[in-house]
């Protein structure tokens, strides 16, 4: 873990993490719309595993969020 000179280190680490993880929720968001909007009957066992594990990381991700 890296060594932080003042409050104001830290505090700007802070704020980088939490914008990676709303880009990163925001960039998931449209995957799964999109992925939604394209679907055809030959995937649909494919788009409901899809949809449980990007549902799982957006919990993970939201979890992350409030800590």
């Amino acid at each position: 873990m890296n060594r932080y000179r003042s409050l104001k280190d830290i505090e700007k680490e802070k704020y980088r993490l939490q914008l990676e993880r709303e880009l990163a929720y925001y960039k998931l968001s449209h995957f799964v719309r999109n992925a939604k909007n394209n679907w055809n009957p030959e995937n649909l066992i494919q788009n409901s595993i899809g949809n449980l594990v990007c549902r799982f990381v957006k919990k993970i991700i939201r979890n992350k969020k409030e800590v």
